[in-house]
């Protein structure tokens, strides 16, 4: 065989990404050295050899790929063949298996180490701007609080060294791309932090009016979703204008702006989460658009099961339209009828079903609501039962939703009761089917006994009934305890928590909380240490 045919062949188990591929790499690797030896160093592994070997044990997903890179590397080094010296390849690929790995401290020391060895002129085919990309865009996706510094510091040391007289203006293997201001502006959306924008928008106006880098799609998208994770004043805005600006540029011949369907997805989806006015409608519009001819689309994008998602939730979230609930209700709608005629990128999952039972529950002027939620219910069993549809499948969210809107329905009460008791009662009955009740949805339940039932025996006996399932379940939280206090009798309370309970989660056995999720980030401090405030004036006040 030729190195050539090796080679092929070796790349072929490297694209594989198994353990055992690795391992089959390496023994061809061998092969290959022990007939070179035999044969007069005919069919000598090259760079290229060791570099794919590299890349298969990258690959492997095995626990001791790391240290079988560098000692391949390290074997490597030891070899007198000029011929076969590391490069830019072969480093970087180790530097790109220590990053997914996460290990950004082994990976930083491998980039200094790097870039020593091109200072000082021992290897400069060692680094380029690849080195320094793969090592940003760690830090931008890491989680360390001073990940975003850290990779601002090496885009500045990569702007450094692409304008040092070494290096040749346009030419230089350092100049940073769009993909390097991509992962820093990656890094500010993450991070979330104030100013994060404005700090976006002077690395575009770096990039393209001091570095003359052209922003390409990666870097419109990146910019986007930074815009819609702000949720700033006129945030929506911005993302749009530079959707437009994008659908400019890919119409006069730029081919690397062409706007995706990530690009339209999270432009609407920057409508969706903001608090602008008629911000369901700047959604429904890009999206109704895309649909038809509008907005002069030459992408060849079309509306996906994202688009609408987030477009129903942008209903679903509106209170100030009076037709919410029928607008999110006609998304839905259209995606059911565009999936049953084959269009597969439609097809309604959990998000949506839920996002239009959502918007029933929020509604405050929604008529029936409690028998509008339970027919909703019966639509999405039906849909998931009889015509396959698993996305239409119900889960606990939905469940929760539909007692909580019962809880405050405007309608009969004991009407909208048994059907908030019909849904738990179903949810109990099939654990196996939609999973156990949560802490979200017993203290729904009991909110809407002490809203929808008058204070009387079957009262007392439905609540102590739900709340020993929910301690039975490890499922009461702050929520729960509140809501039951609310609810009960006060012989009731005192006779299960005790005439001592003064109020805290932390006085109640661990296993009635220890399944319990924490609410909200915001409570999260008093669910951690156990505090549920105000429980003990509550206690002290229940009905007797």
């Amino acid at each position: 065989m030729f190195i050539s045919q090796y080679n092929l062949l070796i790349d072929g188990h490297a694209k594989e990404c198994l353990p055992s591929s690795a391992i089959r790499a390496e023994e061809l690797l061998e092969t290959m050295q022990a007939n070179a030896e035999k044969n007069g160093g005919h069919c000598r592994p090259d760079l290229v050899t060791y570099n794919i070997v590299l890349q298969a044990i990258a690959n492997s997903g095995a626990e001791d790929a790391i240290s079988r890179a560098e000692a391949l590397i390290s074997k490597l080094n030891e070899l007198s063949d000029t011929k076969l010296q590391p490069n830019s390849i072969t480093y970087n690929t180790l530097l790109d298996a220590m990053v997914h790995r996460g290990e950004l401290q082994k990976a930083e020391a491998l980039l200094q180490s790097m870039l020593k060895q091109y200072e000082t002129g021992a290897n400069t085919s060692v680094l380029n701007k690849s080195s320094f990309n793969i090592m940003i865009n760690g830090y931008a996706k890491s989680r360390d609080r001073d990940g975003v510094e850290q990779a601002e510091v090496l885009l500045q040391k990569l702007i450094e060294m692409s304008e040092s007289p070494a290096q040749d203006g346009e030419d230089s293997i350092f100049k940073p791309d769009a993909f390097s201001f991509a992962s820093i502006v990656d890094a500010h959306a993450r991070r979330g932090k104030k100013g994060a924008v404005d700090r976006a928008q002077e690395l575009l106006y770096q990039m393209e009016h001091v570095l003359n880098i052209t922003p390409n799609r990666v870097f419109f998208n990146t910019m986007i979703n930074l815009l819609a994770k702000s949720r700033e004043r006129g945030a929506p805005q911005r993302a749009e204008e530079i959707l437009n600006r994008m659908q400019e540029l890919y119409k006069a011949g730029n081919l690397h702006v062409k706007p995706d369907d990530i690009t339209f997805s999270t432009v609407i989806n920057a409508w969706a989460v903001s608090s602008e006015p008629r911000k369901a409608e700047h959604a429904e519009s890009i999206l109704r658009h895309l649909a038809g001819a509008g907005r002069d689309n030459n992408t060849g994008v079309k509306p996906n099961m994202i688009m609408y998602s987030a477009t129903i939730n942008a209903w679903a979230r509106t209170r100030d339209d009076p037709h919410h609930v029928d607008r999110a209700l006609q998304l839905l709608n259209d995606m059911e009828e565009l999936y049953a005629a084959g269009n597969k990128y439609v097809r309604p999952n959990g998000h949506c079903y839920n996002a239009v039972l959502n918007s029933m529950a929020k509604s405050p002027t929604l008529i029936n609501k409690a028998q509008r939620v339970q027919e909703f219910f019966e639509r999405m069993m039906n849909t998931y039962k009889m015509d396959g549809n698993s996305g239409a499948k119900p889960t606990i969210l939905t469940f929760s939703t539909i007692i909580n809107a019962c809880a405050f329905s405007n309608d009969d009460k004991l009407e909208a009761f048994n059907i908030a008791r019909k849904a738990l009662r179903t949810l109990i009955a099939s654990p196996d089917l939609f999973g156990p009740p949560n802490n979200f949805v017993f203290g729904n339940f009991l909110l809407a006994c002490s809203k929808l039932l008058p204070q009387n025996d079957t009262r007392r006996k439905i609540v102590m009934s739900s709340f020993q399932e929910c301690c039975r379940l490890g499922q009461v939280d702050g929520l729960v305890l509140k809501n039951f206090l609310y609810a009960s009798h006060r012989a009731d309370a005192v006779d299960i928590l005790g005439h001592d309970f003064s109020g805290t989660l932390e006085e109640l056995p661990v296993e009635w909380r220890y399944n319990a999720m924490i609410r909200t980030s915001g409570n999260r401090q008093n669910e951690k240490r156990g505090a549920t405030p105000n429980r003990s004036k509550q206690l002290s006040s229940l009905q007797t």
